[in-house]
C-alpha cells in the first residue's frame, strides 16, 4: 500500500445547479439492484491533475477524467491503454477550456478562475465540443444527463449508473479535512464536528464502489472511490449521502443501446438548452482552517506593532483586520 504524502489540489465548484429536463428518468433509464461491488477504474492510479493544482478547475478536470474512464480499455504496470483515436487530455488543453468557459461567462480574463457550476459548464462544453470532440479527438459523440439527488435508493442508483456509463460525475461539498485526508490517504468522512463546507464545492468522478460493508481502510468502512486531484480517493459508506450536491453522467449511443435510454431524445434536449451564463461569484472564501492561520498571523502582527510603538492609525487598521477575520471564522 502506498504511504507517501501526495499533494491535494484546489476546490472550485460553484453552488449546485440542476437541469430537471435532463434527468435520466425522463428518458427511460431505470435500474435494478446493482452488484455489491463495481470498478471501472482499471486500477489506474495516475489520472493527471489537469491543472487542478493551480486553479479551481475541478469541474473540467472531472469531465476529462470521465472521458478517460469511458475510453479506458486496460491498465498494465500502471500504463493505460485507451480506445484508438482517444487523445489523453493535458493540463494545457484542460486549462484552455476552463479559461474559455470563464470568459464566455463574462469573467475577467485572460485566465479567469472562478470555478464552474455543472449545469452551465456541461451545457457550454456540449455546445462547444459535443463533449467528446476535443482537440482533434475523434471519439463518439456524448450527450449528458442528470441524476436527481432525491432519487429513491440513491446509492444503488449511482452505483448501477457508474457501471452503465463508466463513471459518474458528482458535485460535493467537502469537509475542511478533505485536503489533509487526501494527502495522507485517509478516506473522506463526515462527522458531527467536521461537516461539508458549502463555501467551496468540488467535482469528483466515481469509478469504484464496494457495498459489502466489509472493506475497511484506516479504520473507516469505505463505500466509494473517486478520481480527484489526479489520484484515487476512498470515502466512507455514508459520505456521498452527506456531501453530494448534484450528479451527472455522459451517455453515448452505445451506452443508450445497452441501458434503454432514449438517446435521440436526450441528445435533442441537450442541443435545445441554448446558452446560459452563470452569475460571476466573488472570489472563493478560504476554508476556516486557512482563515484561522490568517487570524493568528494578524494577531501576531498587531502584537508586534504594539511592541514596536507603531503609530496609532496603523495599529487601528491592523486591529480592524483581525476583528474582520474573527467574524469570518465565527
Amino acid at each position: 500500500m502506498e504511504t507517501a504524502l501526495r499533494p491535494a489540489g484546489k476546490r472550485g465548484l460553484r453552488a449546485a445547479s440542476h437541469i430537471p429536463e435532463l434527468e435520466l428518468k425522463n428518458f427511460g433509464y431505470t435500474v435494478g439492484t446493482a452488484p455489491l461491488t463495481g470498478d471501472v477504474s482499471g486500477s489506474l492510479q495516475d489520472w493527471g491533475m489537469l491543472g487542478n493544482n493551480r486553479y479551481g478547475i475541478c469541474g473540467p478536470a472531472a469531465t476529462e477524467h470521465g472521458r478517460m474512464a469511458k475510453a479506458l480499455l486496460s491498465v498494465a504496470n500502471g500504463v493505460p491503454t485507451f480506445e484508438p483515436g482517444f487523445k489523453v487530455p493535458s493540463d494545457t488543453e484542460t486549462e484552455a477550456l476552463y479559461f474559455a468557459y470563464g470568459i464566455s461567462q463574462g469573467e475577467p480574463g485572460p485566465q479567469p478562475d472562478y470555478g464552474v457550476d455543472n449545469a452551465t459548464w456541461n451545457t457550454w462544453l456540449f455546445q462547444q465540443t459535443q463533449l467528446a470532440k476535443l482537440a482533434g479527438d475523434d471519439v463518439q459523440e456524448f450527450a449528458f444527463g442528470e441524476i436527481s439527488t432525491s432519487t429513491p435508493n440513491l446509492q444503488n442508483f449511482i452505483h448501477q449508473s457508474m457501471l452503465d456509463f463508466h463513471g459518474v460525475l458528482i458535485g460535493v461539498y467537502l469537509p475542511d479535512t478533505a485536503e489533509s485526508d487526501f494527502e495522507n490517504r485517509i478516506p473522506w468522512h463526515v462527522t458531527a464536528q467536521d461537516q461539508p463546507d458549502p463555501r467551496l464545492g468540488h467535482d469528483i468522478l466515481l469509478v469504484r464502489y464496494d457495498a459489502t460493508g466489509n472493506l475497511v481502510i484506516s479504520g473507516y468502512h469505505v463505500g466509494e472511490q473517486f478520481v480527484t486531484w489526479g489520484g484515487l480517493q476512498w470515502s466512507d459508506v455514508n459520505f456521498d449521502l452527506d456531501a453530494i450536491t448534484d450528479i451527472w453522467v455522459f451517455v453515448t449511443a452505445e451506452d443508450a443501446a445497452r441501458t434503454g435510454v432514449n438517446y435521440q431524445g436526450l441528445l435533442a434536449t441537450c442541443k435545445s438548452l441554448g446558452g446560459s451564463v452563470a452569475p460571476t461569484p466573488p472570489p472563493p472564501v478560504p476554508p476556516p482552517s486557512l482563515l484561522r492561520v490568517s487570524m493568528n498571523e494578524a494577531a501576531a502582527i498587531v502584537a508586534n506593532l504594539k511592541a514596536a510603538n507603531a503609530p496609532a492609525p496603523i495599529r487601528s487598521q491592523a486591529l480592524a483586520l483581525l476583528e474582520a477575520l474573527q467574524k469570518l471564522v465565527g
